[in-house]
């Protein structure tokens, strides 16, 4: 039993200092779903977790365009891995894989009154990236990311900057 507690001791703090060196980042960006038809906003972090792989969630907001004069708008929350290939000096391309959870509304308006209709759903996300990284704290990143769940398959082009704090 003395043993068992010095060796999670150990990795405990190992894995504490693997933690305190990681990279990571925060930004934000642009891009597009095709689903609504809009361009949007996204906030972005990538936690570095061991060398070479990360996790990185997001939250985007995509504005849509008009549905038959109304206008649409989807939300979503990313969670991805992402594996690091080096090819040349401060560039580093990853494929992406992870969930996405969508919440897709539409307001309407009629002579009854008015409301919305919405849908929330879980998917998978599948795509690859790059990053290139300007200084030791500034980078740039784009991402095509291919999303599939119970109402849409689309893609979802992004691209933005990321600060390393």
């Amino acid at each position: 039993m003395k043993m068992f507690k010095k060796l999670i001791f150990t990795v405990l703090f190992c894995f504490t200092f693997a933690t305190a060196s990681a990279q990571f980042l925060l930004g934000g960006g642009l891009g597009y779903h095709g689903n609504v038809a809009g361009a949007g906003v996204l906030a972005k972090a990538e936690f570095e977790i061991m060398e070479d792989i990360a996790i990185s969630p997001s939250v985007s907001y995509f504005f849509g365009d008009k549905i038959y004069g109304f206008n649409t708008s989807l939300f979503g929350v990313d969670v991805n891995g992402h594996y690091y290939f080096h090819f040349v000096e401060n560039l580093v391309a990853y494929p992406l894989a992870g969930v996405n959870f969508s919440s897709f509304k539409v307001p309407f308006s009629t002579i009854l009154g008015s409301g919305s209709v919405s849908e929330n759903v879980l998917g998978l996300n599948i795509g690859a990236g790059g990053r290139y990284q300007f200084t030791d704290n500034l980078a740039a990143f784009a991402e095509l990311r291919f999303i599939v769940n119970g109402v849409y398959r689309d893609f979802a082009p992004t691209a933005g900057v990321l600060i390393q704090l």
